[in-house]
């Protein structure tokens, strides 16, 4: 297997035949929830993320979804997952998070608590702060950094960063 492939592959922990149906799985719901109409930049989107996270100790790939929704005011609401790949210090891991978000032209800057399966090397608690930027390439892609860290509450805090690209499915 190619070195990329190999990477790519690092985001699940199970053998071959289980990752060819994940992988998959995660093209089907992407063909699914992708639609090809303008919207507006107050509506309702689901995104598809994918990048890298960069850690002490080298890159993994990173993907995940994340539904993003207008409240009332000024903010919305945000809530996502994902998959963290093997790195040379730790495990493939998986996030859940969600938060609030707020935005100004192209910009957005997002906080709130996360949730990571496993304790590692890098984050000594289950219970994480997830916080962000988002640059808004065009109307359906965007640029976003993202951290994951426990703020220093535990003895092990090297934390995660990862930058990603979105593509807003609808």
């Amino acid at each position: 297997m190619s070195k990329a492939l190999l990477w790519i592959k690092g985001l699940v922990g199970n053998n071959k035949q289980a990752s060819i149906a994940i992988g998959l799985f995660i093209l089907l719901l992407v063909l699914l929830l992708v639609r090809c109409t303008a919207h507006a930049a107050d509506a309702d989107s689901v995104n598809l993320v994918a990048g890298t996270e960069v850690v002490t100790g080298g890159t993994a790939p990173a993907l995940g979804l994340r539904i993003v929704v207008p409240a009332r005011g000024d903010f919305n609401w945000y809530a996502g997952t994902t998959l963290l790949g093997k790195t040379e210090k730790t495990a493939n891991n998986w996030a859940w998070f969600g938060g609030i978000e707020g935005c100004r032209w192209r910009l957005c800057a997002h906080i709130g608590p996360a949730y990571l399966q496993n304790i590692d090397a890098l984050n000594g608690a289950h219970t994480n702060y997830n916080l962000g930027l988002t640059f808004r390439l065009s109307d359906r892609l965007s640029l976003e950094v993202e951290h994951f860290s426990d703020a220093g509450t535990t003895p092990v805090n090297v934390v995660r960063n990862l930058t990603m690209l979105a593509w807003r499915l609808q």
